[in-house]
């Protein structure tokens, strides 16, 4: 077939392809794809069965644009997703190595497609020259929509998308900017501020003008002060304080002066506060209960009553610690508040409930994490931010229904939007999120002491290194490729090798077998995690377990035949284990467990539970289960490495500050080893000690500061 016959309609495979709709259809299924994604697969349907070298495909999809290869290899793995191939066996699309890539599918013929508006998709020359396929693709990057996924309403392609708002920088002071809320009128913003770039003491609250530089300070307060929300009028501005263990909520002048309680917060966490367009309802999230999901409460401001108006019916296992409802927002009529909900720590549902009671509608399934909401100024879009594995972009979604978009104007990322519209102009601010996470090494010597230094370092975020046997190889997470892959360094002088291009939500904890010869890792895609095991030199990666559940942390026993995991099938997590050449996982813990290491002799069990302060041993194969240790610097994904007599962890310390320490599991005692010259990094790390016991490797923030980031134009695109 020919490009114009295939530009009618074809069948690739099991599915129907319609170029001109930029979807394809497989009985009741629609997938739509990202305009990139579909020339591709027109270019590869030109020639079936033939080799596409790499070099070809980039010269006629991208033309003279420059881009690099991950471009190409982002839009092959997008359109293996939307058809559901798998590449290891692939049936429609084959990578071919060092060489490009083959389509094995037979592609047939279909009748023409009925015609459709010119404003769902530009016009495709048949042979454009080098220089106009280029511009036409510059054109097709402003008015393509990003709907992969459309019948799951899941945000994959990356690419930036309508409506094109334009950027500019709008604080630059610092430390840290965050929680930013724009006033009714869009003239000015309020945020919480950390002076310190180690964010260190407690933030305060802040105004500035959009148009100047002017800013004034709300509160004075040795208690840490969040999430601003201005009232209707714009002359009052709530907050939340937490002060000795308690939440509470407080409303200072816009322009500065005495401050008002205004209730409790209970044990709101979120720093997410919303105040109706009415002026007589505050919306946050809190718990109903001690064991409860967050739910969204409704704060009337002239009786003090609070009314929950949305209350998930289960607590989501794997969901963090933004567990249930969160980040509420009020329409401009006053009539719903809009809501994420989560469905595991890296899924998402945005749902809408109506603020005079009823069930809430969902909007969109997000297979990413997201935060923030904010309306639109005419109410026909929610934007938020959504996590794209190497920081947070702008997006929104249409009320009425439909897939997300992408905002085409956040190219350095966004967090936590605020919106308001001005003179005719969508004003949005967020935050803009400068990270760097190094790979350090605490060098370990006789008196409980260590010397500290940078071991692998890069400007992107490098993380979750664990040692090879040989104590000379160090696996680790980085996403200097863009996205969170397995990587692998031979030695401080050489440069490290990636060894993974799965191109997920998140990779996390390699680790090597006993033999130095494989790697086990997780890997997340959309709302589920399951483990991958390939060769040490990144071949043979297959995946070890199935289902929906979220299998995460794997560890191997010490003769190399098992591998441990957390796992939370059955609504529980425990440890499981699974034999390393495949095979029927099982349950190894009944009472709870998450991260787990076997013992140097392989008597004992030692791990972690989900959400739960301490650490715990089983006798292997069958014995029971106890805690060793009560310390609340442990849990969960807390990093911790196990020695022949203690462990040595962080610990956390009555004034937040974090040490490296080692834990006697004998006398129960801790001895400090070295303070971290930054802020360890704690939610997706381990700790790794070498075979000799002389080194320690561990994960910390070398530069983590935020600046507030204007995007604005036109109020109705």
């Amino acid at each position: 077939m020919n490009a114009s016959e295939l530009e009618t309609g074809f069948s690739l495979g099991a599915w129907a392809v319609q170029p001109h709709r930029h979807r394809l259809v497989r009985g009741k299924e629609v997938v739509h794809v990202v305009p990139k994604v579909m020339q591709v697969m027109l270019y590869l349907a030109q020639r079936p069965g033939e080799v596409v070298r790499r070099e070809a495909l980039l010269d006629a999809i991208w033309g003279e644009v420059v881009v690099s290869d991950e471009a190409l290899t982002r839009a092959v793995s997008t359109l293996r997703q939307a058809v559901g191939d798998d590449f290891r066996a692939p049936t429609y699309v084959e990578t071919v190595p060092k060489q490009g890539y083959r389509l094995v599918a037979p592609v047939r013929p279909l009748p023409p497609a009925p015609p459709v508006r010119a404003a769902l998709a530009p016009p495709r020359a048949p042979e454009p020259s080098r220089r106009r396929r280029g511009a036409w693709m510059a054109a097709a990057l402003v008015v393509a929509v990003l709907v992969v996924g459309f019948a799951r309403e899941q945000l994959r392609d990356p690419s930036p998308q309508p409506p094109g708002l334009a950027q500019r920088p709008l604080t630059t002071l610092p430390g840290t900017e965050f929680d930013p809320a724009l006033s009714p009128d869009g003239a000015h913003v309020a945020f919480a501020w950390i002076p310190d770039s180690l964010q260190r003491g407690a933030p305060e609250l802040y105004v500035k003008s959009l148009d100047g530089e002017s800013l004034v300070q709300l509160t004075h307060h040795p208690a840490p002060e969040y999430g601003p929300a201005w009232s209707p009028d714009g002359m009052q501005i709530a907050f939340i304080r937490y002060t000795e263990g308690a939440c509470e909520i407080a409303a200072v002048p816009s322009k500065g002066g005495a401050e008002r309680l205004l209730g409790a917060c209970g044990s709101n966490r979120m720093a997410d506060l919303a105040w109706s367009p009415d002026g007589t309802l505050l919306a946050f999230s809190d718990r109903v209960g001690p064991e409860a999901p967050f739910g969204i409460v409704l704060l009337n401001l002239e009786n003090g009553e609070r009314r929950p108006l949305t209350q998930p019916l289960v607590r989501q296992a794997d969901a963090g610690y933004r567990d249930g409802d969160v980040d509420p927002a009020f329409s401009p009529d006053g009539s719903h508040v809009a809501f994420i909900r989560s469905r595991s720590d890296t899924a998402v549902d945005l749902y809408l409930a109506p603020v005079a009671g009823g069930s809430p509608r969902r909007l969109a399934a997000l297979d990413q994490a997201a935060e923030g909401l904010a309306w639109s100024a005419e109410g026909r879009y929610l934007f938020f931010a959504s996590d794209q594995l190497d920081g947070y972009r702008l997006w929104r979604v249409p009320v009425a229904g439909g897939p997300p978009e992408r905002v085409a104007a956040d190219e350095t990322g966004m967090r936590n939007p605020s919106a308001a519209a001005r003179g005719g102009q969508q004003r949005l601010v967020g935050e803009a999120w400068l990270v760097d996470t190094d790979v350090w090494e605490a060098r370990l010597a006789p008196g409980d002491t260590a010397t500290l230094r940078p071991l692998l370092a890069s400007t992107r975020r490098d993380r979750s290194p664990q040692f090879a046997p040989d104590g000379q190889r160090v696996s680790f997470v980085s996403t200097r490729s863009g996205y969170p892959e397995v990587w692998v360094s031979d030695a401080p002088t050489t440069l490290p090798r990636r060894l993974t291009s799965l191109q997920s939500n998140l990779v996390d904890r390699p680790a090597w077998s006993p033999d130095g010869q494989r790697l086990v890792f997780e890997a997340h895609h959309g709302g589920a995690s399951h483990l991958y095991l390939m060769q040490a030199d990144g071949t043979g990666l297959h995946r070890l377990t199935a289902g929906p559940n979220a299998h995460v942390a794997p560890g191997w026993s010490r003769d190399g035949r098992w591998i441990y995991f957390g796992a939370n099938r059955g609504g529980t997590w425990q440890v499981w284990q699974i034999p390393a050449e495949g095979g029927p996982a099982h349950p190894v813990t009944r009472a709870g467990g998450f991260a787990a290491v076997e013992s140097a002799d392989g008597a004992f069990l030692y791990y972690t539970r989900h959400r739960e302060k301490g650490l715990w041993r089983k006798t292997l194969p069958d014995g029971p289960e106890e805690q060793i240790v009560a310390l609340p610097t442990l849990g969960g994904r807390l990093p911790w490495a196990l020695t022949d007599d203690g462990l040595y962890l962080l610990d956390w310390r009555e004034d937040f500050s974090l040490h490296l320490a080692f834990y006697d599991l004998a006398t129960g005692t801790r001895r400090p080893v070295a303070t971290p010259t930054k802020r360890p990094l704690l939610a997706y790390t381990t700790f790794t000690l070498s075979p000799d016991g002389r080194r320690l490797l561990f994960a910390q923030f070398d530069r983590e500061d935020s600046d507030l980031m204007l995007v604005e134009g036109p109020a109705h695109p």
